[in-house]
């Protein structure tokens, strides 16, 4: 209700009451406390011409705003906010409360502190009546960061107007006013209390003084000058030193003395210094009465008191003494020069005034120190630039922009100039500022008298144009010219007045440096060289050399080049090169179609260096070296397990297992030949292409019943056990992904003796290892039975004694698809054994019984594969799930032996 209230109250005052708007927005104060507002000359003008009704109601308005929260205080900005979206006759208005609004936020944020009584109203409205107020505890170096309505406006001005063109070295939308850091810190001028007192130290009551006598009388007094001016001495008596400087004080208590006594010395020694009361007022940060030391100056006690506002002056502060001006101080002359000679010592009862302060002018761009300043009266463009430490180097003088406010309705921009003959320039330095000023001055945008040089040169850059200077003249005196420049072509930027449009010209440099005038142009400025590189412009020629290099490959052609070089760039030949004989083919491009030679060279001569046949090359030519025929490089095989000298063996081309074998001293009495496992690099490759190869047919084919299921093409029972079946495949695929890849070779390893010359004994190959394991007494059982693990292997047992012994087969169980993996790689199928009769290749004899009557040897493994439920949809993929089953356990069974 409250704030619905003040709402209402808010758009009366704004629509109503306050109709002479530029003036109430020039005199409206950036403080929204009743006290600041009463006191604005402005704003009574403003009052007068409101009804009593009216003014009531303004009153009732201040009185409510007092008590806003932060979060009304939000919504009253927001308010305003969107009322000067509006624009009209208003908008300085609410431009000005939302400065207002702002300021509060920054004094509850900066030195609000909440009274205790817990209510943020309270607490707001004490943080307005705290404002100026000493005793009020915030830090001063935030109160001296914010922005002062002149450096809105100053920052406003400057960028509205800003060009996108101008290069000014700093932001002109950050102008601050001068002097207000140097009392971001307080301690920077505060009276040091070792300090000593001059002769010329006026004493008073507070003072404390030592004397010390000695002679015929001695004596050591310690006494405090009372409020009358008096001190009291032993056998003296009172001595009044009222208004008296330290060195007549000594002169008085030394005559006083003498009027007793005879023959003494005498010394006079401050102890201790008095505090004395001083009135601060005006536009400070925290006015107030402040209890200093006695030998305090105007600047200790403004700095004490956190600065002067940016709405007070710093080059017009008084000191008044018993209500008569004694000082009239300048802060600028110190801040600027050091000159303290103004900052005069209070004494009690003094008063420091700040007024407001008067014309402010801003100063941006190419100057030393750009901000705004107070001018005093008489105060000229010249004065202003001295403070702001004179003008910089890169300043362009023949157009310094002054933007004025002309007539109190609009902004005017002026154009002076500092450059011409000195009578000009003068007259311009004396040209007088008023307040709100803005001067401006750009920096030089553009160098002239130049010429540019650009590309493929030792020393790009800008050159001063000599009068008669031409191209030759910018490249050969300077050593511009690079090894493989490109002499047919050279190109010139021109930029002519007075359109400055760029005209391009293409030069044939070798001329312009031999002097052909036609193509050494004169320069003019602006002008832009660039040169350009041999591989910029040419399509430079390349030979290419393969074969029995280290480094085969294309290489730029060089002047000269012969076969020998190369070769030696190609990193020289390997130790496979066929000397006897390389071929070297020729590329002759014939009108439309390209001639081939080709050449045989003996290498070894060429090396030698005989030219008939250490060619010189031509464009394009091909060299290729040839490799030694049947040369092979350092092959290694590695055997392991139960051999004599287990361990890695260089082979020779051709060599057999056999002879690496004996190499390896034979097997131990421990070797299980029948289990051995031979392995080979190359089969790693093919193995690991087909099962890849597998794995994604496989996922294919999972995607497409995933889709199936998806789109409902299947009954209900369909559906459910595809889904079964697809996460039964998915673990499958991630197992054979998972499988090692052994490249695997089935060989039937026997002794020495007999494995020579047996198809057998291989030829190795590099890479190729050969494992003979020792015998391991076990048989693995493995898939849809009911204790998968591995058994202790029994002469003569079978596979049906074997899956007795793990309880059997589960329902699960795909019976016809059981298979045995021999130790030696070999597979032994269910279907290969058929029901009945069968074949023991071990034993060489038949059996009787089918697959469950095979007999199992160590190392072997029974593997059971799963049994799905076949569906017409799913013949395909039951096919591919089996063989995916069979190989991931036949790749476990091999791993694990």
């Amino acid at each position: 209700m409250k704030f619905g209230r003040l709402l209402f109250l808010q758009i009366l005052i704004v629509g109503v009451f306050l109709f002479p708007t530029v003036a109430f927005s020039q005199v409206m104060p950036t403080e929204i406390g009743a006290t600041s507002l009463q006191s604005t000359a402005g704003y009574r003008n403003v009052i007068k011409t409101l009804t009593p009704d009216q003014q009531k109601q303004l009153a009732e308005y201040q009185q409510m705003l007092r008590q806003l929260s932060p979060e009304q205080q939000e919504l009253l900005q927001q308010y305003q906010n969107n009322s000067a979206d509006a624009g009209g006759a208003n908008e300085h208005i609410e431009y000005d409360a939302t400065g207002m609004s702002e300021q509060n936020r920054d004094m509850r944020q900066d030195g609000g502190t909440n009274t205790g009584s817990g209510d943020p109203d309270a607490s707001f409205g004490s943080n307005l009546k705290a404002v100026g107020s000493p005793g009020v505890e915030f830090s001063k170096s935030d109160k001296v960061s914010l922005a002062s309505s002149a450096e809105k406006y100053f920052s406003g001005l400057a960028k509205e107007k800003k060009s996108p063109r101008a290069q000014v070295p700093q932001d002109l939308t950050v102008l601050k006013q001068f002097g207000f850091e140097f009392f971001a810190n307080t301690e920077g001028f505060k009276a040091d209390p070792m300090e000593l007192a001059g002769p010329d130290y006026v004493l008073g009551p507070g003072d404390a003084l030592r004397v010390d006598v000695w002679g015929n009388i001695e004596g050591h007094y310690q006494t405090v000058i009372d409020r009358n001016g008096e001190i009291v001495l032993p056998k003296v008596g009172v001595i009044n030193l009222l208004g008296e400087t330290f060195a007549q004080a000594k002169d008085t208590i030394n005559n006083q003395i003498g009027k007793y006594f005879k023959q003494y010395q005498v010394n006079v020694s401050l102890d201790s210094l008095r505090s004395i009361n001083v009135f601060l007022v005006g536009e400070v940060q925290a006015p107030g009465t402040y209890q200093v030391s006695s030998l305090s100056s105007v600047l200790a006690v403004l700095s004490e008191a956190g600065g002067p506002t940016k709405n007070g002056s710093l080059r017009n502060i008084s000191v008044l003494r018993q209500g008569k001006q004694l000082a009239r101080i300048d802060l600028y002359d110190f801040f600027r020069s050091g000159d303290s000679s103004q900052d005069v010592r209070l004494q009690a009862g003094d008063t420091i005034l700040v007024p407001i302060a008067g014309s402010l002018v801003g100063i941006s761009g190419d100057v030393r120190r750009p901000a705004i300043y107070e001018l005093t009266t008489g105060e000229t463009l010249g004065d202003l630039l001295d403070m702001a430490g004179g003008i910089v180097s890169t300043a362009y003088l023949q157009k310094i922009r002054l933007q004025r406010v002309a007539d109190h309705n609009r902004n005017a921009v002026i154009d002076l100039s500092l450059s011409g003959p000195e009578e000009k320039v003068a007259e311009t330095l004396k040209y007088n500022l008023q307040d709100r000023d803005l001067v401006q001055i750009a920096p030089i945008t553009d160098a002239g008298g130049y010429v540019s040089l650009t590309g493929y040169v030792a020393r790009p850059g800008e050159y001063q144009l000599e009068p008669g200077m031409r191209l030759a003249d910018l490249l050969l005196p300077y050593g511009n010219l690079l090894p493989e420049y490109y002499p047919q072509k050279a190109q010139l930027i021109r930029t002519s007045p007075p359109e400055y449009r760029q005209e391009l010209l293409t030069i044939n440099l070798q001329q312009a440096l031999d002097g052909d005038s036609t193509q050494n142009l004169l320069l003019q400025e602006y002008d832009e060289v660039q040169l350009f590189s041999r591989q910029e412009m040419e399509e430079l020629p390349q030979v290419t050399v393969s074969g029995a290099v280290l480094r085969p490959g294309q290489y730029p052609l060089f002047d000269n080049m012969s076969i020998v070089d190369l070769v030696t760039a190609a990193g020289n030949l390997k130790r496979s090169a066929y000397l006897d004989m390389a071929e070297l083919t020729r590329y002759l491009p014939s009108g439309t179609e390209t001639k081939v030679e080709r050449y045989e060279i003996n290498l070894a001569n060429a090396l030698n260096g005989q030219p008939q046949n250490n060619m010189k090359l031509e464009p394009n030519d091909h060299l290729i070296i040839r490799s030694i025929p049947d040369y092979q490089d350092r092959f290694m095989v590695k055997v392991s397990g139960a051999v004599l000298f287990p361990g890695d063996y260089a082979i020779g081309k051709g060599e057999t297992l056999s002879s690496v074998l004996e190499r390896a001293g034979g097997y131990t009495d421990k070797a299980y030949l029948r289990g051995a496992v031979f392995s080979r690099e190359s089969l790693k490759e093919v193995q690991k292409k087909q099962i890849d190869k597998l794995i994604a047919e496989e996922q294919k084919q999972l995607s497409r019943i995933a889709e199936n299921i998806a789109i409902g093409a299947m009954s209900a029972e369909e559906a459910k056990s595809a889904e079964t079946l697809l996460a039964n495949r998915k673990m499958l695929i991630e197992d054979l992904k998972k499988a090692p890849v052994t490249g695997r070779l089935v060989i039937d390893l026997a002794s020495i003796e007999n494995l020579k010359g047996s198809p057998q004994d291989i030829v190795l190959m590099d890479g190729d290892s050969l494992l003979v394991p020792e015998n391991p007494q076990t048989i693995n059982i493995q898939g849809e039975v009911y204790n998968s693990t591995s058994l202790n292997w029994e002469p003569g047992k079978t596979v049906g004694y074997y899956l007795d012994k793990v309880g059997g087969t589960k329902e699960t169980a795909n019976k016809e698809e059981m298979f045995v993996v021999r130790a030696d790689g070999t597979v032994v199928s269910k279907q290969q054994s058929g029901h009945s009769l069968g074949w023991d290749k071990e034993k060489w004899r038949w059996t009787f019984g089918g697959f469950e009557n095979t007999v199992l040897y160590p190392g072997d493994s029974i593997l059971v594969p799963e049994e799905y439920k076949q569906y017409d949809w799913l013949r395909e993929t039951k096919d591919i799930t089996t063989i995916l089953y069979q190989m991931a356990l036949g790749a476990a069974a091999v791993a694990s032996f």
